[in-house]
This record gives C-alpha cells, structure tokens and sequence, in this order.
C-alpha cells in the first residue's frame, strides 16, 4: 500500500517509520522544512515538505495514496503559545481528515491518546468508557476535540478511520514529559518524589508502532477504538524500577500533593513570563494529570490485533540507556543502523570558534533587550554552534544588543538568550550568553559528520 504519514519525524512515528520499512509499504512522510528527514529517508521513505496547517502540502502528499497515518500533534505540557495546541491538534487534524476524504483513501489510523477520557469512574477503563466531562490538560483537551472532529467526519461523511489511543509510551527517543522525568531522575537532579500512589498505565514505544500498523492491516475494523497498553505501574513502583535499572537513588525527600500542585502553579507562573519551560518540568498541567493517573485496560487490542505486549521493565531499561548515551553514541548507533551522516560546513575563517559551526535552515524569531531595543524580528539561522549562530534579517540590531531567539525544531518550541557581536546589512553573528538548550544539541547532532 501507498501509506501517508504526518508526525513521522516524532518520537512514535520514527518507530513507526522504522516499522513499516520492514513491509511492502511505500512511505510518504510530510515534514516541515527544518525537521531532521535523514532517518525517514534512509528508511525508504519519500518525504513531502509541507504542515498539517498548510491544505496544500496535504493534498500534494495525499495523492495516490491508499491509507493516512496521522501521528501529528503538540504532545507537551506547556508551550510559550498555547494555541499552538489548537491549531495543530484541533485544526491540523480537521486539515488532515479532510484531505483524506477528498483523496479517498481507503483507511485512516488517527493516533490519539488515553488522555481524553479524563478521568472516568470506571476503573480500569476501556475503548466502550464514557469520558469523564474534564480533561486536565490543554493537550488532553484538544486532543479530545480533534478526536471528536475524526469521529463526526466518519458518522457524517463516511471517512474511513480507525482510532488508536496510546497509553504512556516510553522507549528510545523520548525527550517528553516522562521522558524528562526519567532523565532529571537518573541525572540525579530530581529534586523530590511526587504522587507515589498515583497509577498509570504504560506501554512500549515498539507495541504502539506495531498496533497502528495491524490496524491498518486488518479488515473490516472501520469504526474501531483501540487502546494500546497494560502494564499498570504506581508512581512509587516507577520511581523504584529505575531506581533498580539505573543504580541511581530516588531522592529521599517526598513532596506532599498541595504543595507539588502549588510549586507547579508558581513554575508555570513564571515560565508564562520568561517563555521557558518550568523547572523540573513541572508545568500545572503535567502535575495535574500526574496526580490522578490513568487505569486502562489495553485488552481489546491483544485480542483483536494480536499485539503482545513487551514487559514494561525492557521499556523502561531502553529509555534509561538513550537518556545516557551520549550525542557520539547516539550518533554511532544511528550509523550502525545505516543512517547516512551529513556534512557540516563552518563560517568564514574570521568566524571560526573552537566549536565547529553548521550550516542550517532555521526560521526564528528575535526580540531585542536592550540598548533601546524592544524591537521584534523574524530571521532565519544560517550558521549554528554550541556557542552561537549567524542569523540572517532584515533589520538586524545593533552590535551589542542582548537578544532573546526562540525557534521551533522537532517539534518543541525553545529559547536562548545571546548578545549581538557584530551586524552587517542582512544580518549579524550572536554568541550565547547561557548554555545552549538540548533542541540546539540536538540539531547539531543531527548534522554531525
């Protein structure tokens, strides 16, 4: 089959990706621009630049095509912008359905998330559960309203779907919101335990790539919801599981839930200010949803698509080993498994640091600080480092203006904070006045020779 995926370039559709490259399928991966496609294609994958807010790259994409995955969404706890969460997991999905209607395809697998139901009575809960009437998150929130849109589509419209919704997924590669939990963990940087008797039900990155793959395969399953995931962990087993696998201590202070939601509270407070993620990653949202869990029974998907579940502890084990791999390592095991390596090209010899610099193309905003400026800019990186970049604009600022960059990659929103060494006409060189974020780290990884 001719297969179109959105969201191939995140954490579930490169597992996906790798998947399907060991099928008959052919692969059409939509990605921005700036995303990092060197995987995708070296796994076989065509890749169609466009966005899940752009109708056109859709319908470009879409063509021929005979099944849609659609994996696209902001899966974060807070963003500078929050209604990045509409425009991408209400609007996005509304884009994507409707293109998929008006190309015919034959199926469509909308990846969603347990995290509609809220939290309903019954417990555990299954695909027939009645959603619970709140959601604590706003990406729980729009993820239900996009879910609802690819339900009204398929009663009113005949669209062809099929749902799967993911318990917590862990497994290589995960840079979200349990995945930082479990790095600040073994980093020995978390600084107290929280909601030790709060269950959640958790699942392998590979057994979700393998469900959505099933249920495309399957006949005549239009109209079905699978939950994917069974391993039920309290938060106090999690803590002592990667404490067992990591060798590393849990902290040995708990804090009370009033206070872990109140700290929560002022850290997002102050990250809505600052337009950086919250210390510890402890945004209201995750902390909400962390305070009451999740019990799902992921039954109906061992029985009707033969998934067999991994033991969560191998799910656990991989996610500890990426977060310590170092960029080498991960570049190395990338290699091994045939990843092409791109070149890097650095600055003139006048601009040369101790770092090797990168050519890149990165759309970002800047926002003057000083010397007068309160002036905002768009600009596109050219040229990146560890250390700095060389930013190309229409109005650069002045030479020793302190200027705050935030751009979009992988699809993270981040932010740093640098001071203008010198400008010319069409742009100016900033060096980085605090440690570079782990997104930039991870663009340099990417293009690493």
């Amino acid at each position: 089959m001719k297969v179109f995926i959105t969201g191939g370039t995140g954490f579930i559709g490169r597992h996906l990706v790798q998947r399907m490259a060991q099928t008959g399928h052919e692969m059409y991966c939509l990605a921005r621009r700036t995303s990092d496609t060197r995987e995708l294609r070296a796994l076989g994958a065509h890749i169609v630049i466009g966005d899940v807010a752009e109708k056109a790259s859709l319908k470009e994409g879409l063509g021929g095509c005979d099944w849609v995955f659609n994996l696209a969404n902001v899966y974060t706890m807070w963003e500078p912008d929050r209604d990045i969460y509409r425009r991408v997991n209400v609007e996005g999905t509304r884009n994507v359905m409707e293109c998929a209607l008006e190309a015919g395809v034959s199926k469509v697998v909308h990846v969603s998330t347990m995290g509609v139901w809220g939290t309903p009575e019954e417990a555990p809960f299954r695909e027939e559960t009645p959603v619970a009437a709140f959601r604590e998150s706003e990406y729980n929130r729009t993820k239900y309203a996009g879910e609802l849109i690819v339900w009204q589509l398929s009663s009113e419209k005949g669209l062809p779907m099929v749902m799967i919704s993911p318990c917590m997924v862990l497994g290589m590669g995960d840079t979200k919101a349990f995945g930082e939990l479990i790095r600040l963990f073994i980093e020995g940087r978390m600084p107290a335990t929280v909601f030790p008797d709060t269950v959640i039900t958790f699942v392998h990155v590979h057994d979700v790539a393998e469900a959505i793959l099933r249920a495309a395969e399957k006949a005549n399953n239009l109209g079905e919801k699978y939950i994917i995931g069974n391993a039920r962990l309290s938060l106090r087993e999690v803590y002592a599981l990667i404490s067992n696998i990591s060798g590393v201590a849990p902290p040995k202070l708990r804090m009370p839930d009033v206070l872990a939601l109140l700290n929560a509270r002022v850290l997002t407070w102050i990250a809505d200010r600052i337009k950086r993620p919250p210390l510890w990653g402890m945004a209201i949202d995750a902390m909400r949803e962390m305070r009451h869990g999740w019990i799902v029974d992921g039954g109906k998907a061992e029985r009707e698509l033969g998934v067999v579940y991994t033991p969560i502890r191998k799910a656990f084990e991989d996610e500890v080993a990426w977060h310590r791999m170092s960029e080498t390592e991960r570049l190395r095991a990338r290699e091994a498994q045939g990843m092409p390596k791109a070149r890097a090209q650095a600055w003139p010899a006048a601009e040369r640091r101790s770092q090797a610099r990168q050519v890149v193309d990165l759309p970002c905003d800047l926002d003057g600080l000083s010397n007068g400026h309160d002036a905002h800019t768009k600009a596109q990186v050219a040229n990146l480092s560890a250390q700095g970049m060389y930013v190309q604009a229409a109005e650069p600022f002045d030479e020793g203006t302190e200027a705050r960059i935030t751009a979009i990659q992988f699809g993270e929103t981040f932010w740093v904070m640098g001071k203008v060494l010198r400008n010319t006409d069409s742009g100016m060189a900033i060096r980085f006045t605090e440690k570079a974020p782990k997104e930039i780290e991870r663009i340099l990884d990417a293009n690493r020779e």
